[in-house]
């Protein structure tokens, strides 16, 4: 026995429309596809895209950068021992060391090392400092200026030491010969060029004064009757 189509189909099936009188349709007109809700499609920024792959690239150009700041390193000069300004750099003043610097820091290769060693401290120079283009070379005179070697007896000049660039005062000082007071005497102002050091027979010390250009003649002379004796002054 063929069971009636209408009552073979499922509820579901069934008209909406027709609400509680349940009245059967056709297959065909059953089957008709519900409606679906669709989502939009967001449309993608070229501007967007393109500040974001630029951004990427800034940073890996960033990290390549620091690395090779971290992993490369120069050998420079560095002070072992401190050596005051006007005094001679040897060569058991400056070592070696490995840094990684900026650019803009003066800094002196190692392979220069032969070349630094036995010039002068143009400033004073401290233990562990890296050593840059104007911390040594050849001492210059100034202008109206001139420098005089002197040799001087112990107690014609202060038993501490005298660092370069200290300000001194030259007096003449009298033989038993002649009767000058001491308001006759000449007085030179100067400036210590260099650390005084023994002399090789240890009968004195050696010093490098700078005085005005004028009175080097006479101050010069007097040295060599060993007339001088150095004073320190107050700054």
């Amino acid at each position: 026995m063929v069971r009636n189509t209408a009552e073979s189909l499922s509820p579901d099936y069934l008209c909406v429309s027709c609400g509680e009188s349940r009245r059967t349709h056709s297959f065909a007109v059953m089957s008709t596809p519900a409606h679906t809700a669709t989502t939009p499609r967001l449309r993608r920024s070229p501007r967007l895209i393109a500040i974001g792959v630029l951004c990427a690239c800034l940073g890996g150009l960033g990290g390549a950068f620091a690395w090779h700041s971290a992993s490369h390193t120069d050998q420079v000069l560095v002070m072992t021992r401190a050596v005051g300004q006007g005094e001679i750099v040897r060569n058991t003043d400056v070592g070696l060391t490995s840094v990684a610097v900026d650019r803009a820091v003066a800094t002196i290769p190692a392979s220069q090392l032969d070349k630094i060693v036995g010039q002068h401290a143009l400033a004073d120079l401290s233990a562990g400092q890296l050593l840059g283009s104007h911390s040594v070379g050849k001492l210059r005179v100034a202008s109206g200026r001139a420098r005089v070697g002197l040799k001087l007896a112990a107690g014609r000049l202060p038993t501490v030491s005298l660092p370069a660039g200290a300000q001194v005062t030259l007096v003449e000082t009298s033989s038993d010969k002649d009767s000058e007071t001491v308001s006759e005497l000449s007085t030179f102002d100067a400036v210590v060029v260099a650390t005084p050091k023994a002399s090789g027979d240890h009968g004195g010390w050696l010093v490098d004064v700078e005085v005005d250009s004028g009175s080097a003649a006479r101050l010069a002379d007097l040295a060599s009757l060993d007339r001088i004796a150095l004073v320190e002054r107050g700054r």
